[in-house]
């Protein structure tokens, strides 16, 4: 058996003796007791301490033979570069005194970390290991957006620093800034900050902040209540001619007018949410069942939904552009499709002197359900949406199976064929009957 115990320097170190044929291997220095170097089988060498503080035995990594290190010495100062043999050694001294010296390395460490958490990092752990209480599923991917983009607007001046040093009084006085520019935004920016560090305050029991100062904004009297929702939709008598303007559209304008143009007609006719529509994969499109899956809807559950013919007509117009494509409203951009269609609705604006956003689209899909008379249960399911018709049904069966909505169908057509007969209907009142002289 080879002797454990070497001179631990470069020569020794980068030696090949040291490494094990399987396993791993300690070399413990000859001169320093407690410094040593730890060999796999796979030629990784990594420099530790071991000590005790009290009754507790002690083993830490200070990191690999020839990697980037920060170190921190005994007056606290910290210094980067590549770890050697006799920075490790250096390291290992001042390690080994403070465990001498009553101080538990570990601990200490991680209190430091902990003081120094920042904003970012609390937030990146909020979005990686949060979990909802009713199903132990993570944020959605459109949660962890907002989270980011305020992170990185509505609090970029906090990002990188301590969270420690976010106060009640900078809470107050940030969300009055924020809230003077948009309310909607101030309000979403600090349910935001809140709960990131709510999530704090239980995560490192109290170590970091004993208490959320974003509970400031209620208990103090500065929140400024919430903010309507917006009620903008296509006007009921210009519904027609808004339907026949981007109907033409996704059939005659540009390649990228057409795609967004038929994004556009879709939600009208589904009342889905541009986040359930835009990201959608041709895969996820069965034009024989006339079905679209949605695999992670907004209440983080998969959804199939009915396509009325007309949708089903759109879609295989749209295939002969994009069908080779993965996403069925393919885009040059970083996500692959398309995330905003202001351009597929702008004929429809332009055809009726009104502005229209995509989400006004759910609102006035909402007005073909009431002149129908659709059921507002399959309403409630076909728009993805829990309002109180749904809530009310699913106190009463627990068991309800909502996943596949294709008994749906005829819901979903009456639905269309009342957008189609607006739209015949606004193309009939154009035209102009002339008198024919003889």
């Amino acid at each position: 058996m080879p002797d454990t115990r070497i001179k631990i320097g470069k020569t020794t170190v980068e030696s090949a003796g040291r490494v094990p044929e399987a396993g791993t291997a300690l070399w413990w220095d000859s001169t320093l007791s407690g410094f040593g170097l730890r060999v796999t089988a796979n030629g990784v060498r990594s420099y530790i301490v071991q000590g005790r503080v009290g009754r507790k035995s002690r083993r830490i990594t200070i990191g690999r033979h020839g990697a980037p290190a920060t170190l921190v010495g005994a007056d606290g100062q910290k210094t980067t570069g590549t770890l050697t043999a006799e920075r490790a050694r250096k390291q290992a001294q001042h390690l080994l005194g403070q465990m001498a010296g009553g101080i538990d390395p570990v601990t200490e460490k991680r209190q430091t970390e902990v003081s120094g958490l920042t904003l970012r990092q609390a937030a990146e752990d909020y979005i990686e290991n949060k979990r909802r209480k009713t199903d132990g599923k993570s944020l959605a991917d459109r949660t962890k957006a907002d989270i980011r983009r305020h992170l990185n607007k509505s609090f970029a001046d906090w990002a990188d620093k301590p969270v420690k040093a976010i106060t009640a009084d900078a809470v107050a006085r940030k969300y009055k800034a924020l809230s003077d520019r948009s309310q909607a935004q101030g309000n979403q920016a600090f349910r935001v900050l809140s709960a990131i560090l709510n999530y704090v305050v239980k995560r490192h029991q109290g170590a970091v902040i004993a208490s959320n100062p974003a509970s400031v904004i209620h208990d103090a009297g500065h929140y400024r209540g919430n903010v309507p929702g917006r009620k903008t939709k296509v006007p009921d008598d210009k519904i027609g001619a808004f339907y026949n303007a981007i109907d033409e559209a996704r059939i005659t304008g540009n390649p990228g007018q057409r795609i967004k143009a038929t994004a556009a007609y879709l939600l009208m006719l589904t009342g889905l949410r541009k986040a359930d529509l835009l990201g959608r994969r041709w895969a996820e499109v069965d034009m024989d069942a006339a079905t679209l899956h949605v695999p992670d809807t907004k209440h983080r559950s998969p959804r199939t939904f009915p396509l009325a013919s007309q949708a089903i007509d759109a879609l295989k117009d749209l295939e002969e552009l994009t069908g080779g494509q993965e996403f069925v409203f393919t885009a040059n951009s970083k996500t692959g499709f398309c995330t905003e269609i202001r351009d597929g609705l702008q004929p429809g604006i332009d055809a009726i002197g009104h502005h229209v956003a995509a989400h006004d689209l759910r609102r006035t899909w909402i007005t073909a359900v009431k002149e129908t008379g659709v059921d507002p249960l399959a309403a409630e399911l076909l728009a993805n949406r829990k309002g109180e018709q749904f809530q009310a049904l699913a106190v009463r069966f627990e068991n309800y199976d909502n996943t596949d909505l294709s008994h749906y169908r005829p819901q979903a057509q009456t639905i269309a064929d009342w957008f189609e007969e607006q739209g015949r209907i606004a193309a009939a009142g154009n035209v102009v009957h002339m008198e024919v002289k003889e």
